[in-house]
């Protein structure tokens, strides 16, 4: 074989490398309702990594990190929380009618398993809304030995693009 062909070889190789590269996922739908669908994607490599993702009003979100979604009725809108590895996590406040996404950053872990049944002893649940506020309560888990478990409580101000713990 000559080099020509050689160096022709070894692009062709490449193209096919990296062609595989993007379709070595899967696509899973794991959750779907009248108002969105949550995929999860899976590498097909070994050391990929699986994202999950979620698609409503014909807009999709990626590394959907609250697992599912909580219906804000007074706001006409969902909430739901995205994350990347380094980055802020992302609270989602989609509305249904005008199909616009505000976003409130915060650099605290937030919203974990929101939207998750009650008797998910994780998840989040919507505690009440005020105006431009809304109410999210958890249990903490994570509290030392001397403590009993104790509600969390996070409020969401979409106007003001904040999220805050109440103590």
């Amino acid at each position: 074989m000559n080099r020509a062909n050689l160096i022709l070889l070894k692009c062709c190789l490449c193209i096919l490398c990296l062609n595989a590269g993007c379709a070595a996922f899967s696509k899973d739908l794991i959750y779907e309702d009248k108002l969105v669908k949550i995929y999860e994607r899976n590498s097909l490599l070994p050391h990929g990594t699986d994202v999950q993702y979620l698609e409503v009003g014909g807009k999709t979100f990626d590394h959907l990190y609250s697992g599912r979604y909580v219906l804000v009725q007074e706001w006409n809108s969902i909430l739901f929380v995205t994350h990347r590895d380094g980055s802020n996590y992302k609270i989602h406040i989609f509305d249904l009618t005008n199909k616009k996404d505000g976003v409130v950053e915060s650099k605290e872990p937030f919203g974990s398993h929101l939207g998750y049944p009650k008797s998910d002893s994780f998840g989040w649940q919507l505690g009440g809304v005020t105006n431009d506020k809304a109410l999210f309560t958890t249990i903490d888990h994570f509290a030392t030995k001397n403590q009993k478990e104790r509600e969390l409580k996070y409020e969401v101000d979409r106007i003001k693009k904040t999220v805050k713990r109440l103590d």
